[in-house]
C-alpha cells in the first residue's frame, strides 16, 4: 500500500516538472520573439547592454541600485546601462515584451543583442560582474 502511494507521489512530481520544463520553454521562446526590435537596437551600436526593471516603490530594487550603480560604472566605457521603470506608461510594452513578474529584473545582452543573462532579485556583484565581462570579451 505505502509503495503505491509513494509511486503516485513520484508520478504526480514527474508530471508536475515536465509542465514546468515546457511552461519555461514557451516563456524563453515568446521572450526571445517579442525581444527582436530590442534587438535590433543593441546590434546598432554593437555595445553589451544591461537592463534593469525597477519601481520606486520596491524596496529590494532600491537597495540593489547603487550596487549595481558600482558595478556598471567599471564598465561605463564598453557596456550600456538602461535602468527602466515598470511604472512608467511609457515603458509598458517594453514590460510586456520582457514579460516581467518580478523585479527587480535584470538582463545582460551581448554585441549582437542575444540575451546571455537573465536573473530575477538581488544578485550578487561577483556574479554580475562575471557575466559583464563574458560580454566584452
Amino acid at each position: 500500500m505505502n509503495r503505491d502511494k509513494i509511486m503516485i507521489c513520484l508520478f504526480i512530481a514527474m508530471a508536475i516538472g515536465i509542465f514546468f520544463y515546457f511552461q519555461f520553454a514557451q516563456e524563453n521562446k515568446n521572450l526571445i520573439e517579442s525581444l527582436a526590435p530590442f534587438r535590433k537596437t543593441i546590434m546598432a551600436v554593437k555595445r553589451p547592454r544591461v537592463v534593469n526593471f525597477t519601481a520606486k516603490w520596491c524596496a529590494p530594487c532600491q537597495q540593489f541600485k547603487p550596487i549595481l550603480k558600482k558595478v556598471m560604472m567599471n564598465y561605463s566605457q564598453s557596456v550600456d546601462y538602461e535602468s527602466i521603470d515598470i511604472d512608467d506608461k511609457g515603458n509598458k510594452d517594453l514590460v510586456r515584451s520582457f514579460s516581467v513578474k518580478s523585479i527587480p529584473a535584470t538582463y545582460v545582452f551581448d554585441r549582437q543583442g542575444n540575451l546571455i543573462f537573465k536573473h530575477i532579485g538581488y544578485i550578487d556583484p561577483e556574479e554580475l560582474d562575471y557575466y559583464l565581462r563574458k560580454t566584452i570579451l
